[in-house]
């Protein structure tokens, strides 16, 4: 994919700050399918701007060049793990990962995964369906907390 890819269409969830990419050969097709697969169809559409797709920009750039330094043209390869990282950690707007607040669970990394970790290891499914419910139940509450501190932020 190096020298194919040229440009980078990213766009965030107003409330969630969750980021979505496409990396392509920019086509108006592309973007199209774009917007609607991953916007429209997963998010409200309402299109509009604060500053906030600069600001998100100019974190997903600065974290690009911090991991390419000597590999410019492997951005393509490392925009998903950009990415990954920009949206689990958390905002100082919301005090919440973009992650949390979609899945009302803090992401695993995969060193947790593979080596194991107190939280893992400590897992019962069992528990883990109650315990989804209740944290569905407390969802709402933690967006709304967030909402009132991106309010009081600005």
């Amino acid at each position: 994919m190096p020298g194919v890819v040229k440009y980078v269409v990213v766009a965030v969830d107003y409330f969630m700050k969750w980021a979505k990419a496409i990396l392509a050969t920019i086509t108006a097709r592309k973007i199209k399918d774009f917007v609607f697969n991953s916007i429209v169809c997963r998010f409200v559409y309402h299109p509009q701007s604060n500053g906030q797709k600069e600001a998100i920009n100019k974190i997903i750039k600065h974290t690009l060049k911090a991991k390419l330094e000597e590999k410019k043209g492997d951005w393509p390869e490392q925009m998903p793990m950009v990415l990954w990282s920009y949206n689990t950690t958390p905002r100082s707007t919301t005090s919440e990962s973009p992650f949390m607040l979609t899945y009302m669970y803090e992401s695993m990394i995969p060193v947790e995964v593979g080596a194991g970790s107190l939280r893992r290891d400590l897992f019962m499914e069992e528990d883990g369906e109650v315990n989804q419910r209740l944290h569905l139940d407390l969802l709402d509450e933690a967006r709304m907390n967030s909402q009132l501190k991106l309010a009081a932020y600005q």
